[in-house]
């Protein structure tokens, strides 16, 4: 045989022959089973490790006679507080209501007044217009009354125009940032 190799040069255990009669079978020379491998290592975690499982221990600690004792002092003392400052507040509201509940009487009594002071000018203006027998004193007095109320009702709408005039001045054109 020559040193080349060539498919005759295989050993025959190692090829299987099939043929078409199943009685007869061949053997197989076993194959050597495969040197055990090392392991592979793990692939590494990515992220945070996870944390140690500790024990924490059970129970908690009792307090001493001293310390339940300074607990329940500041307790109520809290609560001795808190209580002041509701009852203060109720306080407080009530006495801002009965304010409010007098102003508003108040201000129905003024209003009530100028109802009353507004009709009787009124009625003398209708009195005035209808008799020309009146004397020249009421007239004067009505008519100045009336002048005195146009004056004060111009000045207080110029009041509040100058007023809204300088809200407006106070706020800048442009804002920066």
């Amino acid at each position: 045989m020559s040193d080349e190799w060539t498919s005759e040069s295989e050993s025959e255990d190692d090829v299987i022959i099939e043929t078409d009669d199943e009685s007869e079978e061949e053997v197989v020379a076993p194959t050597p089973s495969p040197s055990p491998e090392p392991e592979a290592p793990k692939p590494r975690q990515r992220g945070r490790p996870p944390k140690p499982i500790v024990e924490k221990p059970t129970g908690k600690r009792k307090m001493s006679e001293a310390q339940l004792a300074a607990l329940a002092r500041g307790r109520a003392k809290r609560d001795a507080g808190r209580l002041e400052r509701k009852t203060a507040s109720q306080k407080a509201k009530e006495l801002k209501e009965a304010e409010t509940k007098k102003r508003r009487e108040a201000m129905a009594v003024k209003k009530a007044t100028k109802i009353k002071k507004k009709e009787a000018i009124e009625e003398a203006a209708l009195l005035l217009s209808s008799e020309d027998d009146m004397d020249d004193l009421e007239v004067r007095q009505v008519k100045r009354v009336v002048a005195k109320r146009k004056t004060a009702a111009k000045k207080k709408a110029a009041a509040n125009k100058v007023i809204k005039d300088a809200q407006a001045d106070t706020q800048p054109q442009f804002v920066f940032y």
